[in-house]
């Protein structure tokens, strides 16, 4: 959905957690995003995004807000647990 009606939002993306190589990942697919107004393209961004922060070792968490003419996408990178910690705990 493009945003068109009423204010113009605009995107901007949030990311916390996640490793070094997570965040790098983030950063480069959703550089484009930022400050545009195309929920759309976005949105085809994000699903394979988060098939490749699984092959990284984690998945992405995801919440959004409209604040006054701005459109947040937050993402929390989480890292999966290792296996190792599983078995132990």
């Amino acid at each position: 959905m493009r945003i068109t009606g009423g204010p113009r939002y605009r995107i901007q993306v949030v990311t916390e957690g996640g490793t070094p190589e997570m965040r790098a990942l983030v950063a480069a697919r959703l550089a484009p995003f930022e400050g545009t107004r195309d929920l759309d393209r976005l949105e085809r961004v994000l699903l394979p995004l988060d098939h490749q922060l699984a092959k990284l070792g984690g998945h992405v968490l995801r919440t959004d807000e409209k604040l006054a003419d701005v459109y947040r996408v937050q993402l929390f990178l989480v890292p999966f647990a290792p296996a190792d910690a599983e078995a132990a705990g």
